[in-house]
């Protein structure tokens, strides 16, 4: 099987799926499964990292993952702050009281902070969304699949000056500007139908979205590039790992709810 048709088959698997779990499950369901991508992107960053040539502490990290988008799931501040607190903490004890405080002392500290935060952090705003309108998510996730796919498909045909070719050297300027009007239009058809949203909103949050997307696509590859890898896993045939699934979604989840909570609540 070719990897177009793995591509094909696991996307008309993966997406009705995700689609009926995202309108029918149940807000515990909807955490609990938010938790599983977060769980797994965050192993397969982890894996990236030591890839590298780099350590990170993975007791603070498996209980960042968890205690992070626990707090955004029942919205509170206090234990967000508990969870950076106890994360900074055990990471800084843990490295001190270790076998070897002295070796990548800095390094490890903080690439335990930056695989907490990278995937943990971001990826949680998607719950903050479900918590507001369960269309935001879907809203995210056609900008940012338009804006992949149009990017992709003219920038094939007709992409000829490079992006930024040291860190992805296949991305074209054209591709990036069909990707942002790809999304905006996207965006525009589907808020016209579900949400409603006045139309100077939606071409301000289509765009910055699908900018967002560009950049956490373009930071992804930067970590590969970095650890020498295609694909941070291979969980999805044809697809590559969870992260390389959610990249663009880690920036644009934040970028969209701070836009809805700022300017339309």
């Amino acid at each position: 099987m070719t990897n177009k048709s793995q591509r094909i088959i696991t996307a008309l698997f993966l997406i009705p799926s995700l689609i009926l779990f995202i309108i029918y499950s149940s807000d515990i369901v909807f955490f609990v499964g938010l938790l599983v991508f977060i769980l797994v992107a965050t192993y397969e960053f982890s894996l990236l990292i030591e890839k590298a040539g780099y350590k990170n502490l993975k007791l603070p990290t498996l209980i960042g993952s968890v205690l992070i988008p626990f707090s955004f799931y029942i919205e509170r501040v206090d234990v967000f702050l508990f969870s950076v607190f106890i994360i900074s903490f055990l990471s800084l004890t843990i490295k001190l009281f270790g076998s070897r405080p002295l070796d990548d002392t800095y390094r490890t500290v903080g690439f335990t902070f930056l695989n907490v935060f990278y995937v943990p952090f971001y990826f949680s705003f998607i719950q903050l969304l479900k918590n507001i309108n369960y269309h935001y998510i879907f809203y995210l996730l056609v900008i940012i699949w338009a804006s992949d796919s149009f990017a992709y498909f003219f920038g094939i045909k007709y992409g000829k000056r490079r992006l930024y070719e040291l860190i992805s050297p296949k991305k074209s300027v054209e591709g990036l500007v069909a990707g942002v009007l790809g999304g905006v239009l996207v965006g525009l058809f589907y808020s016209l139908i579900f949400i409603k949203m006045p139309l100077l909103h939606v071409i301000l949050t289509s765009l910055l979205v699908a900018s967002a997307g560009v950049v956490g696509d373009l930071v992804e590859s930067m970590f590969k590039r970095k650890a020498n890898v295609k694909d941070s896993g291979n969980i999805f045939p044809g697809h590559g790992g969870m992260l390389d699934r959610i990249d663009s979604l880690l920036f644009g989840a934040p970028v969209l709810y701070f836009y809805i909570e700022l300017f339309l609540i």
